[in-house]
Protein backbone atom coordinates (compact mmCIF):
# COMPACT_ATOMS: atom_id res chain seq x y z
CA UNK A 1 0.00 0.00 0.00
CA UNK A 2 1.28 3.41 -1.27
CA UNK A 3 2.04 6.07 2.23
CA UNK A 4 -0.93 8.36 0.76
CA UNK A 5 -3.28 5.43 0.22
CA UNK A 6 -2.27 4.18 3.41
CA UNK A 7 -3.07 7.76 5.18
CA UNK A 8 -6.40 8.00 3.51
CA UNK A 9 -7.37 4.80 4.88
CA UNK A 10 -6.75 6.05 8.28
CA UNK A 11 -8.27 9.24 7.71
CA UNK A 12 -11.65 7.40 6.56
CA UNK A 13 -11.15 4.67 9.63
CA UNK A 14 -10.38 7.52 11.98
CA UNK A 15 -14.00 9.78 10.97
CA UNK A 16 -16.29 6.77 12.11
CA UNK A 17 -14.14 6.38 15.55
CA UNK A 18 -14.50 9.75 16.46
CA UNK A 19 -18.56 10.04 15.63
CA UNK A 20 -18.76 7.04 17.60
CA UNK A 21 -17.58 9.07 20.51
CA UNK A 22 -19.37 11.64 20.26
CA UNK A 23 -22.19 10.30 22.83
CA UNK A 24 -19.23 9.41 25.11
CA UNK A 25 -18.07 13.24 24.97
CA UNK A 26 -21.41 14.69 25.29
CA UNK A 27 -22.56 12.19 28.61
CA UNK A 28 -18.57 13.14 30.29
CA UNK A 29 -19.61 16.73 29.71
CA UNK A 30 -23.10 16.91 30.69
CA UNK A 31 -21.94 14.89 34.25
CA UNK A 32 -19.54 17.27 34.86
CA UNK A 33 -21.05 19.24 37.51
CA UNK A 34 -21.44 15.82 39.51
CA UNK A 35 -18.00 15.02 39.32
CA UNK A 36 -16.16 18.77 39.80
CA UNK A 37 -18.02 21.52 42.28
CA UNK A 38 -19.70 24.23 40.34
CA UNK A 39 -17.60 27.10 42.50
CA UNK A 40 -14.41 25.37 41.09
CA UNK A 41 -15.51 25.35 37.78
CA UNK A 42 -16.08 29.24 38.32
CA UNK A 43 -12.95 29.91 39.89
CA UNK A 44 -11.16 28.06 37.25
CA UNK A 45 -13.11 30.30 34.60
CA UNK A 46 -12.34 33.37 36.22
CA UNK A 47 -8.80 32.59 36.72
CA UNK A 48 -8.41 31.61 32.76
CA UNK A 49 -10.01 35.08 32.28
CA UNK A 50 -7.87 37.26 34.36
CA UNK A 51 -4.51 35.40 33.48
CA UNK A 52 -5.69 35.92 29.54
CA UNK A 53 -6.17 32.14 28.54
CA UNK A 54 -9.49 32.83 28.10
CA UNK A 55 -10.61 36.61 26.42
CA UNK A 56 -14.05 38.43 26.28
CA UNK A 57 -13.87 38.67 22.32
CA UNK A 58 -13.31 34.67 21.95
CA UNK A 59 -10.08 34.39 20.95
CA UNK A 60 -6.96 33.23 22.86
CA UNK A 61 -4.45 36.45 23.88
CA UNK A 62 -1.64 33.40 24.69
CA UNK A 63 -2.23 31.98 21.34
CA UNK A 64 0.58 33.07 18.68
CA UNK A 65 -1.99 33.05 15.94
CA UNK A 66 -3.98 35.88 17.20
CA UNK A 67 -1.15 37.71 18.37
CA UNK A 68 -1.24 41.45 17.11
Amino acid sequence: MTPLRSLMFGALLSIPAVVALQPVYFAAMANLDRVISQEAMRGHFRDAFKTGVLSDEGTSQQSPLHQR
